[in-house]
């Protein structure tokens, strides 16, 4: 019985093991879990493949400097916009890593750091700071030339109600132009 249960171990061993090519071209066995490789992707889109606008809105998010907010819009129901939250906002931004990290601040002061990640369902990104009063989800809509884009508030967050405008730029500044 022993014998069966050692010869069933081996027979998985072997099962579990692949053929892998190095990079010299010769054939070297590693186990299944060593080959499998990440996609770097995964981190930001939780691990479900991103549709052609995600790819491109996470690009975009990623491969420049800083994005910073234009105009910050609140709607307050029954009084319009508030006006404190406009300017509490301006200049406020926000820069993606391709690692799924993000560092955000307002003008040339960082105020955090946490992680984000990209929704192709909802075409929403979602930013969960180290501090909680920063976590926010926004869907996005990425202007076609790329540069700018539009956020608006899901209501994950408590945060209804909020449109924003955001652009683009290579460096921290102390005022918008």
């Amino acid at each position: 019985m022993k014998n069966i249960y050692l010869l069933l171990l081996v027979l998985v061993g072997f099962g579990l093991t692949s053929c892998v090519k190095d990079q010299s071209g010769s054939e070297d066995t590693q186990t299944a879990t060593e080959t499998v490789q990440s996609n770097p992707m995964d981190k930001i889109s939780g691990g479900v493949p991103l549709d052609a606008e995600g790819e491109r809105v996470v690009t975009n998010l990623t491969s420049k400097g800083y994005w910073y907010v234009e105009h910050w819009h609140k709607v307050v129901p029954g009084q319009g916009r508030d006006n404190a939250a406009y300017d509490a906002n301006k200049a406020r931004w926000y820069q993606f890593h391709k690692d799924g990290t993000f560092t955000h601040g307002q003008k040339l002061e960082t105020i955090g750091e946490g992680t984000w990640t990209y929704d192709s369902k909802i075409k929403a990104v979602k930013m969960l700071s180290e501090d909680k009063k920063y976590n926010e989800e926004f869907a996005v809509d990425l202007h076609s030339q790329g540069g700018m884009m539009s956020w608006t508030s899901t209501k994950r967050f408590n945060s209804a109600n909020v449109m924003a405008l955001l652009e683009e730029y290579v460096e921290l500044m102390a005022e918008l132009p």
